[in-house]
């Protein structure tokens, strides 16, 4: 709804031209389930991180999929910070 509202220039059919066009030439591959957890992981990982410079090509698209950013706990000794 929100890429219909703008008024950038750009509209919705020629952005999902361009997303499509561009997901076929880097060669994202399909999201497939396997049955061993690490697999899922490797392959999300890799759909998630190819498909995501895609999106940060379009201003319209950029915020879809943010980068992850590691923020420590406050205290330095938390369990967390010290697994990161």
């Amino acid at each position: 709804m929100m890429l219909r509202e703008s008024k950038t220039g750009t509209s919705l059919a020629k952005l999902t031209k361009g997303l499509i066009k561009l997901v076929y030439s880097y060669k994202v591959p399909e999201l497939k389930y396997d049955k061993q957890a690490s697999k899922r992981k490797y392959n999300y990982q890799t759909w998630q991180m190819k498909l995501q410079q895609i999106l940060e090509m379009f201003t319209q698209t950029a915020c879809v999929l943010p980068r992850d950013k590691v923020v420590p706990f406050a205290d330095p000794a938390a369990m967390g910070n010290r697994a990161l």
